[in-house]
């Protein structure tokens, strides 16, 4: 977030009473402005437990912590600025005072040119995102083999993100070994990430939270077949982007997959929402022109 807004010409680190993240270090003083960026710090306690249930002991101590951290500053901010609606509807039980100032790709999505492909990924399926049991990594194994069911050409699935060390990644190798479908992990540079969401046989998104989800934004706009899970943030990202993917329980839209358009985006109106953001979180903007 604090590149995107020095990318639009705001100085994200001057003011010592807005926060960029609900977990930022408390102060004696409350913050004045708290950007609420993770869903997983305000979801409903019980989601929140159910989705803990498969974390080691150590992360479950760490993701309680930050919960109470979060609400400390929610409560106690005079106003709470979230990149959703959905996320919003979550933070509206800690402030009377929630705004929306949506941000739908990545601000480096919009002043990078297009890379050249240094790989061919046609018959690979991708799923972007750090392996970690609430991105539900396991899911996308059950995809894969309903396309493959299907006729779908998979040679391969690549989780392009690094392991958490929850033990969520044993478990997706378990499912794909069981079902005989070679599977790796790797990072990926940003250039390399674009090259991969145009060019895979699909990007598979399955997670079970998100606010935002910026990975599902890049795949609806690049990518020709984008498969996701049916939650709040990733209804709100199609609504804006004006394309919706597959969603990942509908076994007929896996059935007659079918390539589809590219978003026409408004690159300006993108821009625009950066720039909101700053003026919503009233940072001062920077000396000079801002980058890009």
């Amino acid at each position: 977030m604090e590149a995107g807004l020095a990318a639009v010409g705001f100085d994200a680190s001057a003011n010592n009473d807005v926060a960029l993240v609900e977990t930022a270090r408390p102060h004696r003083s409350p913050y004045r402005i708290v950007l609420a960026q993770n869903a997983w710090n305000v979801v409903d306690i019980s989601t929140f437990w159910t989705l803990l249930g498969n974390y080691p002991m150590s992360r479950r101590l760490r993701y309680i912590v930050r919960r109470v951290i979060a609400g400390i500053n929610l409560r106690r901010a005079k106003k709470v600025v979230c990149l959703t609606e959905s996320m919003s509807a979550l933070c509206a039980k800690y402030s009377s005072n929630v705004v929306t100032s949506p941000v739908t790709v990545p601000v480096d999505f919009l002043s990078r040119s297009a890379p050249q492909a240094e790989a061919d990924w046609s018959d690979t399926v991708l799923v972007p995102g750090t392996v970690t049991w609430h991105k539900n990594p396991v899911e996308a194994i059950r995809i894969v083999q309903a396309l493959q069911r299907n006729g779908t050409s998979i040679a391969k699935v690549v989780f392009a993100g690094s392991d958490d060390g929850s033990g969520s990644w044993q478990e997706v190798e378990s499912a794909a070994n069981a079902a005989g479908i070679p599977c790796s992990r790797m990072r990926l540079s940003r250039d390399e990430m674009s090259i991969a969401c145009a060019s895979a046989a699909a990007v598979v998104i399955p997670s079970h939270l998100e606010s935002l989800s910026l990975s599902m934004a890049e795949a609806l706009a690049t990518a020709s077949i984008v498969i996701a899970s049916d939650i709040p943030a990733h209804r709100e990202l199609a609504r804006r982007l004006g394309r919706e993917p597959v969603w990942g329980r509908d076994e007929v839209g896996l059935e007659r997959l079918q390539e589809q358009a590219l978003p026409d985006l408004d690159v300006n109106g993108l821009w625009r929402e950066w720039n909101r953001l700053g003026e919503s979180l009233d940072l001062p903007t920077m000396a000079g022109p801002p980058e890009g």
